[in-house]
């Protein structure tokens, strides 16, 4: 046994290593060991620093991972699965990279690789504090932060073991753990040979399920899985989740793992492929070539303006294709692109439906993530919005007929628009600054985005989803809302407009759910440049209806 480390060792048959994080011990495991070592022998020690194992001598990550091989020879194990929560995580890492023909599988928890340089500095700076202060202070912060909302509110026993866990700690051993993980390199992942799982919570801000997932996809043989309504402490707030996951994981002869539902009844694949567009759709670049050439002939043969400032952001700029009379409505339009892609200059083809109506286009740009997240994102459409309201008149528009449509990520960003207390914004600016939206394969509620691949790009926590998802907004005014939603989208495309026509029907206001046939989520966009289009007229139509009782109406909609 190696000098100084506490160990437990229980159970019979295949043995498995579990290596807990900073802040834990091995007593972390135990909602998990019952069943684990009905199968297996459980081997969990206290690291170096922690719990019951000695601070003297050095603490750190290469330190832990001569202990690890150490503990394996002295109980007789040739290979183990290893499991690795957090700190623990990078040990494991290094172990099955350095000594692959030691480890059986590997399952990476919460899992972290080398520190950023603000991150080292944080683990620096926690380390002084603790010296200074003791584990009280740490202890309430990291009990809050580390679990999810729904922990909080539902199992506060959780967030008092969290708390305990912590306060038991060395200071000395835990400010010591804290510089070895700043110190913490990464390993060379390409070396790891055998299976691997990472998991992690979708509320996990150490690990958040966006660099998790790249962590997965830099190792060879691995498959990534996010835990919903979980924080970074996944052994407390799921534990049976995660024992069914380490079994499935360990027990599986043919190698592959039983797919556990991240989002209502779909796997992390499946869920994957209700969003993934460009996937369904190999063909989507032949619509994007479409739009541009379309794009660039409007420019070419309508009179614009392009590139407006409407903030101090250099993306912060919009395309006006003025109509051929002044005070007309403003048609504005917002590109999709899953808020990481396309751009303006994509769609200027929809004011060549718009203009021979009478109407004034804008098309606006937002920025993209990962650079820009979505709460920037949803205040930049509003502000350009707000400049629209206040400099109508100067691009010879009416600034009270203001309709909006999106696409995609377009759709779910005009909708946001009517969420906004435009009163906060500007005592000049109406509540009902938008009299209507046109949303078009668009997205209303966050929670799967942020479950799903595009959160690779997005970035989002669960909190920021909820807050920028129109399912769960207030909505001040009562406009017409259309929803459409191609046929042949995918079943969570149409429950999202389903799902947001009922939050419209609930508050009595008007919306119409539209189901195109003959098209997708890309096709369908493509002839909103041409007057006749069905969709062009609908809009005609709503815009009628949403300007009903103004000074003047849509050119009799093209009458």
């Amino acid at each position: 046994m190696p000098d100084g480390i506490a160990v437990e060792i229980v159970g019979t048959g295949p043995s498995i290593l579990m290596i807990h994080g900073l802040g834990a011990t091995s007593n972390s495991f135990e909602p998990l060991v019952s069943t684990l070592s009905r199968s297996f022998t459980v081997i969990r020690p206290d690291l170096r620093g922690s719990g019951r194992s000695v601070t003297a001598g050095e603490v750190s990550v290469a330190a832990h991972v001569s202990d690890m091989t150490a503990l394996l020879d002295e109980h007789g194990t040739d290979k183990a699965h290893v499991v690795g929560w957090s700190y623990g995580s990078i040990i494991a890492q290094q172990l099955a990279a350095l000594h692959p023909d030691r480890v059986d599988s590997l399952v990476l928890l919460g899992p972290i690789g080398e520190p950023t340089p603000a991150a080292r500095e944080a683990l620096h700076a926690r380390a002084a504090n603790v010296r200074a202060a003791g584990m009280v202070d740490i202890a309430d912060v990291l009990s809050q932060a580390g679990t999810s909302a729904d922990t909080k509110i539902n199992q506060p026993q959780t967030i008092a073991f969290v708390r305990e866990s912590l306060m038991r700690q060395d200071p000395e051993g835990y400010a010591q753990t804290c510089e070895s993980a700043a110190a913490a390199t990464a390993a060379p992942l390409d070396h790891i040979k055998c299976r691997t799982m990472v998991l992690t919570g979708d509320e996990d801000k150490t690990a958040p399920p966006s660099s998790a997932r790249l962590l997965a996809d830099s190792i060879p043989d691995s498959v990534f899985m996010i835990l919903p309504q979980c924080g970074h402490w996944p052994i407390f707030e799921h534990p049976r989740a995660v024992t069914d996951l380490l079994l499935n994981f360990f027990l599986l002869e043919d190698q592959q793992v039983i797919s556990a539902k991240v989002y209502r009844q779909y796997s992390q694949s499946e869920l994957d492929d209700e969003y993934n567009n460009r996937k369904r759709w190999p063909e989507f670049t032949d619509h994007f070539a479409k739009w541009t050439q379309q794009s660039e002939n409007t420019r070419a043969s309508l009179p614009n303006t392009l590139d407006i400032a409407y903030g101090e952001d250099p993306i912060e700029r919009l395309d006006v294709f003025p109509s051929e009379e002044t005070g007309t409505p403003l048609y504005v339009f917002i590109h999709g692109g899953y808020w990481y892609s396309l751009d303006k200059s994509n769609y200027s083809y929809v004011a060549d439906a718009m203009r021979p109506n009478g109407i004034t286009t804008a098309v606006l740009n937002y920025g993209l993530a990962p650079d820009y997240d979505m709460d920037t994102i949803v205040r930049q459409t509003r502000s350009a919005l707000a400049w629209l309201y206040r400099n109508a008149q100067a691009i010879g528009a009416d600034p009270n007929r203001i309709y909006v449509t999106g696409h995609s990520a377009g759709g779910h960003l005009a909708t946001m628009l009517l969420a906004t207390d435009w009163t906060s914004w500007g005592s000049d600016l109406p509540q009902d600054l938008v009299k209507g939206v046109c949303a078009i394969g668009g997205i209303f509620d966050l929670e799967p985005i942020q479950l799903s691949f595009v959160n690779e790009k997005l970035r989002m926590d669960s909190e920021e989803a909820v807050r920028n998802s129109p399912v769960h907004q207030t909505y001040p005014t009562s406009v017409p809302l259309s929803l459409i939603v191609a046929v042949d989208e995918s079943t969570e495309y149409h429950r999202q407009s389903k799902a947001m026509k009922e939050v419209w029907s609930d508050l009595g206001y008007p919306v119409e759910l539209i189901v195109p046939e003959g098209n997708d989520h890309f096709s369908v966009a493509n002839d909103l440049g041409d007057p006749a289009c069905s969709l062009v007229t609908h809009q005609l139509d709503q815009m009628k209806v949403a300007f009903s009782g103004r000074v003047a109406s849509v050119s009799a909609a093209g009458q």
